[in-house]
Order: C-alpha cells, then structure tokens, then sequence
C-alpha cells in the first residue's frame, strides 16, 4: 500500500458572512436555523469534515448537498448559502477574483502557496490542528507476490520524489506526500480512528 498525499479541504464563506471562522461561529448562534453551508454531496470527506468542524467550533449551520462542487460553488457566489467546504485548490481561483472568502485550510500549518490564509484552527480559535485531505492510495491484491510489491514501492517512490511533480502538485495546491508500507497502514489506520466518530453520529442522525 501507498499513500501518494492528496488535496487539503478549505472553508470558504461568502463576502456578506464575517470573514473568520470564531465570527461566523457566533453569528450562526445567533441566527440559529438561518445559516446553511454547502458540500459536494452526502457522505463525501468534505461533508464530514464540515460536520466535525461544526461539533469542534460552534457552528450551527444546516447542511446542503449538492450534487458535486460546482453547484454549491455557484449558490456560495451567489449568496444563496452562507459557507461551502471543497478542496483549496478548486477554491482559490475564486478568492482571487473577489467572489468568495477562503476563511480556512485544513492543514496543520499555514501553506506556501497561499500564506495569507490562516488554518481552520487559527481562524476558529481551535486549540488543537484540524486537518482534513482527500488522499490518494494505491494498493495490490494481498497475495501480490513480495518482488512485484518491492518493485511498484520502488517504482512509486521514484515518480512521487520527482521535483516536476512535486512541483506540478503544489502549483495545484496538492501534497506529494509519500507513506509507503506500514507507514501507510498506520496513515489509514489513523485517519479512520479521526473521522469514524463523525461518520457514526451522521449515520445515526439519517436513520432517524
């Protein structure tokens, strides 16, 4: 298994909302059941992620799926919903037209690519890192014969090291970041431990 890094999830709201995450948590509160955001869709990472930040932050928003990002891009642009979640990446061009305001990435740290925008723990005032990536594996058949892993792990840590590509991936607001083996396993493991309590509360609130 190999885990080949992937696109960090961002917060984006639009110009007439406060432009912070602790402000719009507090708004919400006082506007409760007026304030909605949207996804791309029921059950999607960035769904998740937008519950478990409402239950870490404060925010009292109803969620809208759409189907895929573009739709709610256009009602966040618009002024039909208050907040959407989607990758930086989609939503940076955006912000560099005015359109919308990026009040959070989903990362441990700042990022070079777009410094002036603060993490999702910054700008909610969260005193522990929120992190949130849609990531990419790649795995083989359990009975995949050990010369065949050891030559696609040595074949994916070539590409994956590759200055072009790294170079591409971050223009595009996508990590190269490489867990290969166990270190993948562990990667999994732990991103399953984060996001499970979340998935469970969801799946209960749907039946009811």
């Amino acid at each position: 298994m190999g885990v080949l890094g992937g696109a960090p999830a961002a917060f984006a709201v639009s110009p007439k909302v406060p432009g912070n995450l602790k402000a719009l948590a507090e708004a919400s509160k006082l506007n409760s059941g007026k304030f909605n955001y949207g996804s791309p869709g029921s059950g999607t990472l960035l769904h998740v992620a937008a519950e478990r930040l409402k239950s870490m932050s404060g925010l009292v928003m109803t969620h809208v799926p759409y189907k895929g990002s573009a739709p709610a891009l256009q009602d966040l642009m618009g002024g039909n919903i208050e907040m959407s979640v989607d990758t930086l990446g989609s939503l940076l061009p955006h912000q560099q037209s005015g359109r919308l305001n990026i009040v959070g990435v989903a990362t441990a740290k700042r990022l070079s690519l777009a410094p002036d925008i603060p993490t999702v723990a910054e700008s909610a005032g969260l005193s522990q890192p929120f992190e949130a990536m849609l990531w990419n594996v790649v795995t083989a058949p359990r009975d995949t014969p050990p010369t065949v892993l050891r030559q696609l792990s040595e074949a994916t840590q070539r590409v994956m090291s590759d200055p072009a590509l790294i170079s591409k991936l971050g223009s595009q607001a996508m990590f190269a970041d490489l867990h290969v083996g166990q270190a993948a396993v562990a990667f999994v493991q732990a991103e399953r431990a984060k996001w499970k309590p979340i998935i469970a509360t969801l799946a209960q609130l749907a039946a009811g």
